[in-house]
């Protein structure tokens, strides 16, 4: 795949809302190009094993639902490649951008870090700038080789309707909207994969 006219859809599972304060439990993502079949499409996920979990009970509650916990109490580290330390996660998502397509030119002989890191990627995912790039900006080594561009994609406001809304519809509103389940997981590759449903229906462009 190449890495030319594609997008990252990205969402994090976190214990709480503060960046840096509060634990990323999940990470996940997926490339999208415009072309290829949605269900055939690239995706990344890691779980973040951290030695204490800093959280609310609000988040901690719904990720005992999601499942998210359970797998984390079950596995073990570097189980996989599935459970890591926060610190690997910038290195293993960029490894997963080089092997599709983000590899710095055909002349580059560098490392992943200089490869990956010549992209800004252009995001995309449901408030993506204003909660998921700022906690993804304090987890330790990620900046080192992951880039996001200002612009980012977010669906909400492609389903704005001024006559129904007093403000941005939430994920499951656009979803319903949009004619799809409106069910959000809360597990974030689903949820990528629906900002990708949702990015695509809105410009005209097929899942399949």
């Amino acid at each position: 795949m190449s890495s030319n006219c594609t997008y990252i859809s990205f969402d994090i599972e976190t214990a709480g809302l503060e960046p840096g304060y509060h634990s990323v439990l999940e990470f996940g993502a997926v490339i999208d190009d415009f072309e290829t079949p949605v269900d055939e499409l690239p995706t990344f996920r890691r779980l973040l094993d951290h030695e204490t979990i800093v959280g609310s009970n609000y988040a901690l509650g719904m990720h005992a639902d999601t499942g998210i916990l359970k797998e984390l109490q079950n596995g073990e580290p570097e189980q996989g490649g599935k459970i890591i330390s926060p610190e690997q996660l910038g290195q293993d998502f960029g490894r997963f951008l080089l092997k599709n397509g983000f590899d710095g030119g055909d002349s580059h002989v560098g490392t992943i870090q200089e490869a990956v890191s010549s992209h800004t990627l252009w995001a995309a995912g449901k408030n993506v700038a204003s909660f998921d790039i700022p906690h993804v900006r304090e987890i330790p080594n990620f900046s080192d080789y992951i880039q996001f561009h200002h612009r980012v994609l977010d669906p909400g406001p492609m389903y704005f309707d001024p006559a129904e809304d007093e403000g941005v519809p939430d994920l499951s509103t656009c979803l319903e909207r949009a004619g799809l389940d409106e069910n959000v997981e809360h597990t974030a590759v689903e949820d990528s994969l629906d900002v990708v449903r949702l990015v695509r229906l809105a410009k005209g462009v097929s899942l399949e």
